[in-house]
């Protein structure tokens, strides 16, 4: 986990990070392979078993398609099968395309033809009534072990039975997963985005979400619900909550509606408030400390392992808390307790050994630019600013008669005017040129953690973009002594370090260039505060290049700046690395385990129809839904998490195979239980010809389902 300043959205997806030369990424797709393979070997075993006990023979049982792929040059580069051996009368095979697997019976095909009318008979119905005899030679007759040889009934459950087998194992993987133990994120708020739903609508950090909907929860809501919720909700109603917070008494009903500009993706669109989970207040076991920050020069050292437990001889429960009072304290030296606890477990807090660590400030490193900055886009319910009348598209002059200067530095110069709660007057313009003044008293900030687009004046409760354009350079800065003028547009920003090791043991290092102006992504006009944000961690040597667009220069000028330290300004993180806030959720006993399995599956079985209910009402749109190669990342990132988090993903994947091959759709089992339906109740199946057109209707859908979502995630992996 980073440090105080890291910033997720409306995620509780908490997984270890994928790469391809470390050992563990390796492990995870092994995992992967085996647990999604297993998931489709059960499923086929259903059908495989049922066909067996109804005396069917079968004559191939496959895990993956065996796919004939062409040649090239005369050389087989894709072999057809992985692997293959036959057993008794059955070909047994593990295929080349991983999206599934088969069991195929005699006599079975997606649509047979009806064995009434199964005959060489060149002529008509009518004719063969009168002339031939009821046993005619011409008519064939069907194996008793053919599949359509059997009964309705049997038939259905045949083709039932690996659904069945879904279900079953379900909830066995559910019951290992709690037996190991299984993280959970609270559905407690660590951050809010500024400018999104959440925002506006006066959600602050540490408030916990107790409901959603007028539904009282039968257990304690995680973050994944929240999330679920608002994204299912989607961008076409509002999201109806309950919160809880610290200074209130009584619940707070709110009513957002979710934004589908939130989470940032090329080609899916998911709907969100624009929340992060909470942290917990627990460093991290391993490198808890940033190299070369405030938290690094604590005098007792930090340990890992350890909990904090007071700020300043406050106590604080929650990482939010501690966050609020650390970066309110940058330009102080601030103590804080510690519960010496190692590796212990969070159970052993009251035993453990009390220290209070003393953390200097650090001074801010700095450039000497003030950047431009857009008029407000977002104001807080509740705020300072909603209270004065201040209006979203009125853009910020002066504070006490001054000018506004450096945007990213406004927070801090506000906390003296906090400390004592003395007002301040600000000067604002609207859209038309009017000018107005208004006196306000800015409170205790909830959260200072700027955000590129936009940051929040969380003193005031009013959100403003930080543009790429320099409004002003300072005197004698490194930025005045390299040319750089006011009027300059920053093109790109790039980190040059002379000790990338050390660099890369620090963190946060930017491998690749900041590119302003690149189309693809027009919110990276807005992302100065990112690079700002990085350069407090940086070391002495490192320097930024810069390059800009100039009025009156045909071509960019570039310029290396080294940076300099403020004698006024410090940095609000200290470079303390905590633990996610995570509540494990575990019990020794298998049967009890089994129960919290169980209810773990009717919860992942109402959210998949849930789910597919709103893509049918349009509410989630088609491009939330992920392939097989989101399944499979998912998959390895948590195979790389543990055991607990592993199967349960493997119980909800067999979960949601169980109900999406069930679905009545041609070609899927659910469709071939549809007709079956059908034929028991009018004593005959469907015609050859209707046959056929649902036959073809079921694998246009399927395989152009198959192409788009597998084309969503191609789009996304590499584009």
């Amino acid at each position: 986990m980073g440090s105080e300043g890291d910033n997720t959205v409306d995620c509780s997806l908490i997984a270890a990070g994928f790469s391809w030369f470390e050992l563990s990424s390796w492990i995870g797709i092994f995992w992967m392979g085996v647990g999604l393979g297993f998931i489709i070997f059960v499923h086929e075993l259903g059908h495989f078993l049922a066909a067996k006990s109804c005396g069917v023979k079968v004559e191939a049982f496959y895990v993956g398609f065996n796919i004939p792929f062409p040649k090239l040059f005369g050389v087989t580069i894709i072999p057809q099968h992985l692997c293959k051996f036959t057993i008794g009368e059955t070909v047994y095979g593990i295929g080349n395309l991983p999206l599934g697997g088969y069991v195929k019976m005699l006599g079975q095909e997606d649509a047979p033809p009806r064995a009434d009318e199964e005959t060489d008979s060149d002529v008509d119905d009518s004719e063969a009534s009168s002339e031939e005899p009821e046993n005619s030679s011409n008519e064939q007759e069907i194996d008793p072990r053919d599949y359509r040889a059997k009964s309705v009934l049997q038939r259905f459950w045949i083709i039932s039975a690996g659904v069945i087998m879904n279900l079953l194992t379900a909830p066995i993987f559910a019951m290992f997963a709690f037996w190991y133990g299984v993280p959970e994120v609270p559905a407690r708020i660590g951050s809010v985005l500024p400018n999104g739903p959440a925002y506006k609508a006066d959600f602050r950090p540490g408030d916990q979400i107790v409901q959603l909907g007028e539904v009282e929860p039968k257990s304690a809501l995680t973050f994944s619900d929240f999330a679920e919720y608002n994204a299912l909700v989607g961008a076409s109603s509002k999201s109806v909550m309950y919160i809880q917070r610290d200074s209130e008494n009584e619940r707070i009903r709110k009513e957002v509606q979710p934004s589908e500009d939130v989470i940032k993706l090329k080609y899916r669109t998911i709907a969100a408030v624009g929340v992060s989970p909470d942290v917990s207040t627990r460093l991290a076991k391993e490198e808890a400390v940033v190299p070369n920050s405030a938290a690094s020069m604590a005098s007792p050292a930090f340990v890992n392992g350890d909990v904090i437990t007071k700020v300043n001889g406050r106590p604080v429960k929650y990482g939010t808390q501690m966050r609020q009072l650390i970066a309110f304290e940058s330009d102080r030296e601030v103590k804080i307790e510690v519960a010496r606890l190692g590796k212990g477990k969070i159970k052993e807090l009251d035993q453990a050994e009390r220290i209070v660590l003393t953390v200097p400030r650090k001074k801010r490193k700095t450039i000497g630019i003030e950047m431009a900055f857009s008029s407000i886009v977002a104001i807080q319910e509740n705020s300072p600013a909603a209270e004065a009348g201040i209006a979203e598209g009125e853009k910020l002059l002066e504070l006490n008669g001054k000018p506004i200067g450096d945007p990213l530095t406004l927070s801090f110069r506000l906390r003296e005017f906090v400390r004592s709660q003395s007002p301040v007057t600000l000067k604002l313009v609207n859209s038309d040129g009017e000018e107005k003044t208004v006196s306000l008293t800015p409170r205790m900030p909830y959260f200072p953690n700027p955000n590129y687009a936009p940051i929040s004046i969380d003193e005031f409760g009013f959100a403003i973009r930080v543009t790429n354009e320099i409004a002003n350079v300072l005197d004698g800065s490194p930025a005045a002594e390299a040319g750089v003028m006011a009027g300059d547009k920053i093109i790109e920003a790039e980190f040059v370090a002379e000790n990338k090791k050390e660099e890369a043991e620090i963190g946060g290092f930017p491998d690749k260039p900041f590119l302003f102006e690149d189309e693809s992504n027009p919110d990276m006009k807005l992302a100065w505060p990112l690079v700002e944000m990085s350069l407090q961690n940086r070391l002495p040597t490192t320097k930024l290049k810069l390059k800009l667009f100039r009025k009156g220069e045909s071509e960019p000028i570039t310029v290396n700046l080294n940076w300099s330290e403020s004698d006024t300004l410090f940095a609000d993180a200290r470079g303390i690395r905590l633990n996610p806030d995570q509540v494990m959720v575990q019990n020794d006993s298998l049967g009890d385990s089994f129960g919290m399995g169980m209810k773990k599956v009717r919860k992942d079985a109402g959210r998949i129809y849930t789910f597919l209910g709103s893509l049918l009402s349009g509410s989630v749109s088609v491009t939330a839904m992920g392939g097989p190669i989101t399944i499979g990342k998912v998959a390895v990132n948590f195979a790389m998490t543990g055991p607990g988090v592993f199967l349960a993903f493997l119980a909800f994947i067999s979960v949601n195979l169980a109900i999406v091959n069930f679905l009545p759709i041609p070609a899927l089992d659910g469709g071939h239980a549809a007709l079956l339906i059908w034929e028991g109740v009018t004593g005959r199946p469907p015609s050859d010809n209707v046959m056929n057109l649902i036959q073809i209707i079921g694998l246009v859908l399927l395989l152009s389902l198959m192409l788009f979502v597998v084309g969503l995630d191609v789009l996304d992996s590499f584009f």
